[in-house]
């Protein structure tokens, strides 16, 4: 288990191995609880990490749900407290407010997601995050039965509705308690995230949009030079960090900005890939041209890069998200 914390002014990497507690060295899964503890999934079951060193938690073996087919190591947030777990041959089911693994009822099985899950499809948005630009099997499974596209991006929304965007046919609205409501002809979209309780913020190959899911519209073009968004994300502070190959774009409370290689020293290339944050100093990590990490400082406008830091990251290995 590596940690590249890039909290501090001054960056480290720490190595953990069983010698600090970690039950096996095999690690499948590392996620942050709303704690702020870290939860690892290793091949020998689960350890809480509390910043100096690893706990067991322990799953009692009646609380573990068997797959009825072989799967593979996977997660799933349901709400902001339940966390799925996934192994090769059994589920679990953590209560992270109380950290502790409930048993798995009938009701708990009733959501589509869940189903899909149990049944090997693989989808890890993050604890009360409106972005999940991955879960690209469960998004095709969803999307499958209506003959529509690949998916290129989903969010929720506040009512827990699910908002699925594609390349060549619009966007697609499901829900749980409902058959899908609802497909709007908006073409091109490859990034959206939650911007307000009624607000998607969409990113095309040349714009940026405002949908308002009430009155399922375009109510605001933001951005119409905006070239090809790769990603999209809404922090904890709620503010939209869009990711294109013009440069990083930041959308809070009705301002649009933007950070490229000609306001931002040190940035040489305006190409982003993601960008994820923001750090307890306030800066954002963000990926530029698939495989250069670094550090972006948007108060200073100041660029650090990492991969000149770490060697693992000098052989230039591409990166899909952090």
């Amino acid at each position: 288990l590596l940690c590249l914390p890039a909290l501090l002014s001054r960056a480290y990497l720490a190595h953990f191995t069983t010698r600090e507690g970690l039950s096996t060295p095999e690690v499948w899964q590392i996620m942050q609880l709303p704690n702020r503890q870290i939860l690892v999934q290793t091949v020998g079951g689960f350890s809480l990490f509390d910043g100096g060193r690893f706990e067991p938690l322990l799953c009692p073996s009646e609380r573990a749900w068997p797959l009825k087919q072989f799967g593979g190591y996977a997660h799933l947030w349901q709400g902001d407290s339940l966390l799925w777990l996934r192994d090769y041959y059994h589920a679990y089911l953590l209560d992270t407010r109380r950290v502790a693994f409930l048993p798995v009822s009938a009701s708990h099985l009733k959501r589509t997601e869940v189903k899909a899950f149990l049944n090997g499809h693989t989808v890890s948005p993050a604890a009360g995050d409106s972005r999940q630009p991955h879960g690209q099997q469960l998004l095709d499974s969803l999307l499958k039965e209506r003959n529509a596209p690949q998916a290129t991006c989903m969010c929720r929304d506040h009512e827990g509705g699910i908002w699925v965007g594609t390349l060549t046919d619009g966007i697609y609205y499901w829900r749980d308690t409902s058959p899908w409501a609802a497909h709007y002809p908006l073409t091109g979209i490859r990034a959206m995230a939650r911007a307000g309780e009624d607000l998607l913020l969409l990113g095309g190959e040349h714009d940026l949009l405002l949908f308002d899911t009430r009155q399922l519209r375009v109510v605001s073009t933001l951005q119409a030079d905006c070239v090809r968004c790769h990603d999209a994300m809404r922090d904890a502070q709620g503010r939209v960090w869009v990711s294109a190959e013009s440069g990083l774009y930041c959308y809070e409370d009705g301002r649009l900005s933007r950070y490229h290689a000609g306001n931002c020293q040190g940035l040489l290339h305006s190409q982003m890939r993601f960008a994820r944050g923001p750090l307890p100093d306030g800066r954002m990590l963000v990926c530029k041209l698939q495989h250069y990490l670094g550090l972006l400082d948007t108060a200073k406008g100041l660029f650090t890069p990492l991969n000149t830091t770490f060697r693992q990251l000098e052989s230039h290995r591409l990166l899909t998200d952090a």
